[in-house]
């Protein structure tokens, strides 16, 4: 995937773009880039735009003295903000100013980025990362599928195995277990 193309298209949605805008910009059709989202993150563009936004919430009433400058950043009264934050952050406005965890020196688009690039054997840390496993636990939270690798060369990465490996795992424990016949597909 053309990481230029990708950046742009994150972007588009940091800066509050809808679809038709962001496929206008890029001369790709609604549903190229539909297409480009789901096979890169696994995911709709509505879930994407979901989690970098809800990001980009969390961090502007973060950094904002009081919630009404938040809002106005956001270009949404108080009410919008508080009624928006509880409908898909699951909490208010006053307790993300205090407890929601962040981004630390990356944005949201960068760390998904970062993660979209690696190829698919390889996971990235934390630290390469530059946000925490709250950040982490919140992108999963908003549907992006994130996962995590025990060990030493673990990490974390998009969840890109394919549907043939799982089949084949499944059927191996079903086998060690002794339940027949094994599966030919997941779903």
């Amino acid at each position: 995937m053309n990481t230029e193309v990708l950046s742009k298209i994150l972007k588009g949605i940091e800066q509050g773009k809808n679809l038709k805008t962001i496929s206008r910009e890029n001369y790709y059709s609604s549903k190229e880039v539909t297409r480009i989202i789901s096979k890169t993150f696994g995911v709709d563009f509505i879930t994407l735009y979901h989690a970098v936004f809800n990001q980009i919430v969390v961090h502007t009433i973060q950094s904002s003295q009081t919630l009404t400058d938040a809002a106005l950043s956001l270009n949404m009264t108080s009410q919008n903000l508080s009624t928006y934050s509880m409908r898909h952050i699951g909490t208010t406005p006053k307790i993300i100013k205090r407890e929601v965890p962040t981004m630390k020196d990356k944005s949201i688009s960068e760390v998904l980025l970062i993660l979209a690039n690696q190829p698919e054997n390889q996971n990235v840390s934390m630290r390469t990362l530059g946000v925490d496993y709250e950040f982490i636990r919140t992108l999963r939270k908003s549907g992006i599928p994130i996962i995590s690798v025990p060990g030493r060369n673990g990490g974390y990465n998009l969840d890109r195995t394919p549907a043939s490996v799982c089949i084949s795992w499944v059927n191996n424990v079903r086998r060690a277990r002794g339940i027949e016949p094994p599966l030919k597909t997941l779903f």
